[in-house]
């Protein structure tokens, strides 16, 4: 089987590794669609501890299942899925109550566990959602990410009627942007320093876009809400001062969900927290509702293909990287094919 292994900085290498044995309850998934998330190249370019070299990397992926161990399971070869790189126990208070994204058991495909970037890879059956027809796979590989987007939104609670800001317009805050509308927010404000990436989000339903390299951010949402602030930010950078921004950003008694995967050690005016009642939460990946991203796609799917691009096959994955890496400011959702769908 072949496989990219991450095996340090810089240093992706192709192996041929032995067939994989399926546990009880997995599936074997040949890849169809591989994207390539921030968070793998941070960790190519040694910029993010949460990846162990060496390892396989990979998890926003759609793909064909090939086997199953279980004669039982529902899925069947051939048939087509997008697949929802978190495992978790089932059996501990968080999986009970429905935080079963943060069970201390969980296991991440291309985190902890090898992932998509190889011929095969083996996941447990419940991970798998079936496509619905009409959906193309490639899009479906955009599952995760959307996930990631709809789950961060549910941190915030109840946003339909309510004004949100997206503060940083790279991937997954522009798939914020889509939920976001999807799922019946009020005003939504975009706000970044590109302008192809304010572009799309105005092509994807955002009514204000703040280009924050030529306007105090801060002080132009404070203005469009009539100087109170917003009830919702969303943080997707990942940045010590774009969360400062974003504490700034929210009104008396406001959220703020850090989407970004950011710096382990940042400041905020804690002060500011107290006094004006600000709630800080984080959302991390996505768990049962990962299901509840396919519709989206499926909906928004003509919005979703203007984000990918370059293109690679397989066999340049090595190449993709290195693109991604010297373009990473010029790129959204860089995508592997394999072989023919």
């Amino acid at each position: 089987m072949r496989a990219l292994v991450y095996e340090g900085p810089r240093a992706l290498v192709w192996h041929d590794l032995p067939e994989l044995d399926l546990g009880t309850g997995e599936v074997l998934v040949a890849p169809l669609w591989n994207g390539i998330c921030g968070s793998d190249l941070h960790a190519y370019q040694h910029a993010t501890p949460r990846r162990t070299p060496p390892i396989v990397m990979g998890h926003e992926f759609s793909g064909r299942i090939v086997e199953s161990c279980d004669s039982e399971t529902e899925l069947k070869p051939a048939e087509v899925v997008a697949v929802r790189p978190v495992h978790w126990c089932g059996k501990c208070e968080l999986c009970l109550s429905g935080r079963e994204n943060v069970c201390p058991q969980r296991m991440v495909i291309g985190v902890n566990r090898p992932g998509s970037y190889a011929d095969v890879v083996a996941v447990s059956a419940d991970q798998c959602v079936r496509l619905p027809e009409g959906l193309d796979p490639m899009v479906a590989a955009l599952a995760e990410p959307v996930s990631v987007a709809l789950h961060a939104l549910s941190r915030a609670g109840d946003f339909r009627g309510r004004e949100i800001v997206i503060l940083g317009a790279g991937t997954i805050g522009l798939l914020a942007v889509i939920v976001a509308r999807s799922m019946g927010a009020g005003r939504v404000t975009a706000v970044d320093v590109r302008e192809v990436s304010l572009d799309h989000a105005t092509r994807f339903g955002a009514d204000v876009c703040v280009n924050a390299a030529e306007a105090d951010s801060v002080e132009a949402v404070r203005k469009g809400s009539g100087g109170r602030g917003v009830p919702v930010v969303l943080e997707a950078v990942g940045s010590e001062r774009t969360i400062q921004q974003a504490v700034s950003m929210a009104e008396p008694g406001g959220m703020v969900v850090l989407m970004g995967m950011g710096p382990q050690h940042v400041r905020v005016d804690a002060l500011d927290v107290t006094a004006r009642e600000i709630h800080l939460c984080g959302s991390y990946a996505s768990g049962l509702d990962f299901a509840d991203a396919i519709p989206i796609l499926k909906a928004r799917q003509d919005d979703l293909v203007q984000l990918i691009g370059p293109i690679w096959p397989f066999e340049q994955a090595i190449e993709a990287f290195e693109d991604y890496d010297a373009h990473q400011h010029e790129r959204f959702k860089v995508v592997i094919q394999h072989g023919r769908p």
